[in-house]
């Protein structure tokens, strides 16, 4: 009885809910005389106390402690690590980071964020959203396009790509200004470089010509190889622990992974240690054994290492970033023993 009782509440609720948030949707699309950097700063009143958040749509007053958080997947692994995670109620998942087990987020397990709903992709369920009634939300770029319907839910923050892609430590430490965590985040940052001179005095200056490079198979689900930029952040942590990055990688590349144009292409990313991303189903046996891959230096080396795992690589946070600081070193310091 109680089951059906609770079923037939959803279906006379859900009409209402429809509806509240259908107004929502117009109000938001049609308040075009509202200038964007003035549709968040207008929710202030809702908290007792807030901070006034400058971002790239304008101005958001958000609350000084925030119960109840939704954000775009990047911002998991950072908050995690800020101990912020008992605040989070909802978050993206891109379709590519499901598993059998459900959503993996960047730098995180299934596990790990079990309990929090997911919203959608890109871009989220404005309904999902407003059923969990956050009191913010954070999100990229990806969420520029119904920003002002968001910001009649909640109080808004969007951060662009750029302020994120080319170093996490100063995205760390960006986030960790919107909740008052800067200490930890400088805490946290302090480990990191701890970690990082740690891993530099092992390997001493064996590796001190040696050249990496590092390309991806089965970016975005497909079943090639490709390019990544400059910036991503496995060439951060290399550039910390002073290794030399093959200079063939471009700074100015926007795609996080671009596709050779051949499987020839290949061989212009040979070097003396040679990293692959594993984003596909594939072994790395598999990988290896392709004829162009096999004819490498660095395999025929045994200096061609396969790392498998999404969320091992697609990190922006200090707890993804220090597993995969890890998994580089592990093999830095084999392949040292080699020169």
């Amino acid at each position: 009885m109680n089951v059906k009782k609770h079923l037939i509440n959803y279906r006379v609720i859900k009409p209402f809910l429809l509806m509240a948030l259908s107004f929502l949707l117009v109000t938001g699309c049609n308040s075009s005389e509202i200038q964007l950097s003035d549709i968040s700063t207008q929710r202030a009143p809702r908290f007792a106390e807030c901070q006034v958040v400058e971002h790239p749509l304008g101005k958001t007053c958000i609350p000084l402690k925030p119960q109840r958080i939704i954000l775009d997947s990047w911002f998991l692994d950072p908050l995690f690590a800020l101990e912020v995670k008992g605040s989070i109620v909802g978050t993206t998942c891109p379709t590519w980071w499901w598993i059998a087990k459900g959503c993996v987020a960047s730098g995180l397990s299934s596990d790990q964020i079990e309990g929090i709903e997911t919203v959608g992709n890109y871009p989220p369920s404005l309904e999902k959203i407003l059923l969990l009634k956050p009191d913010l939300i954070l999100g990229s770029d990806s969420f520029k396009s119904i920003y002002k319907q968001l910001s009649n839910i909640a109080p808004t923050v969007l951060i662009n790509w750029d302020d994120i892609k080319f170093s996490f430590k100063s995205y760390l430490l960006h986030i960790a200004q919107l909740f008052d965590r800067e200490e930890v985040a400088k805490e946290i940052l302090v480990q990191y470089q701890n970690r990082v001179a740690e891993v530099r005095k092992q390997l001493g200056d064996q590796l001190k010509n040696a050249e990496v490079s590092v390309i991806i198979y089965g970016c975005a689900g497909n079943n090639g190889f490709s390019v990544p930029p400059r910036y991503a952040i496995w060439f951060q942590i290399l550039d910390d622990l002073g290794i030399k990055i093959k200079p063939i990688f471009s700074m100015s590349q926007e795609d996080w992974c671009t596709t050779f144009d051949s499987i020839e292409t290949i061989n212009n990313y040979d070097s003396d240690i040679l990293f692959i991303a594993n984003l596909h189903s594939k072994s790395g046996y598999f990988i290896l054994e392709k004829p162009l891959v096999s004819s490498l230096n660095a395999v025929k080396n045994g200096r061609a290492y396969v790392i498998d795992g999404q969320d091992v690589w697609d990190v922006y946070g200090p707890l993804g970033v220090n597993r995969l600081l890890d998994l580089l070193s592990k093999h830095l310091l084999k392949a040292a023993q080699s020169f």
